[in-house]
């Protein structure tokens, strides 16, 4: 059955995300002060494994980007009211 699903991501460079074959991931916001990952899925079909690659601004990138597909950005705030600007790939 297609639905739409979110996943929590955790603000590191590189993660495994394990989402159903064949998904679309649709965007990454914040909610909560957490990054989301949605993606419109088929509960029907068996979950594989999913790189996720977050970069800060202005971060030094030591991974081959040019097969990468860009997700989204997102931005959070601290207690000390400093921001991260993270920009989301897969």
């Amino acid at each position: 059955m297609k639905t739409i699903y979110k996943y929590e991501l955790s603000a590191q460079t590189e993660q495994i995300v394990n989402i159903p074959e064949d998904s679309e991931i649709l965007t990454v916001q914040i909610q909560g002060n957490k990054p989301m990952l949605w993606a419109l899925l088929d509960t029907d079909k068996e979950s594989i494994p999913v790189t996720i690659y977050s970069f800060d601004t202005g971060e030094d990138i030591e991974y081959d980007t040019s097969q990468l597909m860009y997700i989204g950005t997102y931005q959070l705030v601290n207690s000390h009211l400093e921001s991260m600007v993270s920009h989301v790939f897969y």
